[in-house]
């Protein structure tokens, strides 16, 4: 009995760590792009995924079914422990440059410019895609685009979550949800229309020289007070991040491809929608 919960962010998804409390939990914060769009940006949708075998158990069927969380939070509870909420270094601590904290206020009933947040009770990163290499206000940094966290089960071989409500959004339950290889893999997403599941089907190619990662913007909006700071500008493409600037966050060489999904399954664009973190 028991198996591994496994969720993976793709896109704009902001990681805070959350250890106010003897107990800790990782938030992360899926910021709501219509104020970016009303300027010219691209609307980004925030979408969970999962396979629908697991509704039923038994064998994948590779047929995704997707669900909406606008205006929600996804909870997942303390299953096994604290959640250990130490970032590697590709998910870049935005309040460095912002010199501003994730106001309280975001992880709680009435987030402002977040269209939804996954709080993690227990579970820890296990993987991560290959970054770019980036020019941030000045840092060279290396960022990510698609984090898999991981919670063991131990007492079941089910599972159901809770949607709770934030802002307009409602209550609601997600499941019951079955193992299937050990596992049950969610995915999140907070990307543009072309991104999400099945229309990518590999890495894009950064478009022109120098370019810049406008979609970044958003994130800043969640930020107390809010204000527009540096857009990363690309160094190197994906994969050739130098020594010293990734942590090895996965066994699998920071490979999340390696789990049981869907072919279909890839991620965010690498060059405008990379995940971060903040300072809560």
């Amino acid at each position: 009995m028991g198996f591994q919960l496994k969720i993976v962010f793709t896109g704009l998804c902001l990681f805070v760590p959350d250890d106010r409390s003897a107990e800790t939990a990782m938030h992360v914060l899926l910021p709501d792009s219509s104020g970016h769009v009303s300027h010219g940006g691209k609307q980004h949708y925030v979408r969970l995924y999962y396979d629908e075998g697991y509704e039923g158990g038994g064998v994948l069927t590779r047929r995704l079914r997707p669900v909406k969380i606008d205006h929600q939070a996804l909870i997942v509870p303390r299953l096994a422990g604290d959640a250990q909420v130490t970032l590697p270094r590709q998910i870049v601590n935005l309040s460095r440059f912002t010199n501003e904290p994730v106001a309280p206020e975001q992880t709680g009933k009435r987030p402002r410019k977040v269209r939804a947040r996954v709080t993690l009770g227990s579970g820890l990163i296990s993987g991560c895609d290959p970054g770019a290499y980036w020019e941030l206000e000045g840092e060279p940094v290396c960022m990510t685009n698609r984090v898999e966290w991981t919670v063991p089960v131990s007492d079941r071989d089910s599972i159901s979550l809770q949607l709770e409500g934030l802002n307009s959004g409602h209550d609601e339950s997600l499941g019951p949800l079955h193992k299937i290889n050990e596992e049950i893999v969610l995915y999140v997403y907070n990307a543009t229309q072309e991104d999400l599941p099945p229309n990518r089907p590999g890495i894009p190619q950064p478009r022109g020289r120098p370019h810049e990662a406008e979609h970044f913007e958003v994130y800043y909006e969640i930020f107390s007070p809010a204000g527009k700071k540096g857009i990363p500008r690309l160094l190197a493409p994906v994969g050739e991040c130098p020594p010293g600037t990734e942590d090895d966050c996965s066994p699998r060489k920071g490979n999340v491809r390696g789990t049981t999904a869907p072919q279909e399954i890839a991620g965010a664009d690498p060059y405008a929608c990379m995940v971060a973190g903040g300072t809560l």
